[in-house]
């Protein structure tokens, strides 16, 4: 499981957090020997697990976690670009 540190609004306050999430990355569907589509494709997407204090290691529920999946999203394809340019660089 990866974890991703981040800072949220909870209970009125400005808390420093370490989510817990799965990557689940894209998937083209079945097809056939002609490539027509068998099954539907499966889009990328983040499964938060938990989040928790850095502060205290305390879990903690939001309201809602669709900031930080974007967050973690945006973060993973900046390391996949990084990743990409460093390899284009050797």
């Amino acid at each position: 499981m990866a974890t991703y540190e981040a800072t949220v609004r909870y209970e009125d306050e400005d808390v420093d957090v370490i989510v817990h999430y799965e990557d689940h990355k894209a998937s083209y569907g079945a097809r056939d020997r002609y490539g027509a589509q068998l099954e539907p494709d499966e889009p990328a997407y983040i499964e938060i697990e938990k989040v928790v204090r850095a502060d205290t290691g305390e879990e903690i529920e939001l309201d809602s976690t669709d900031k930080l999946e974007c967050e973690i999203g945006e973060s993973l394809g900046d390391r996949e670009t990084e990743m990409a340019d460093r390899y284009e660089d050797d």
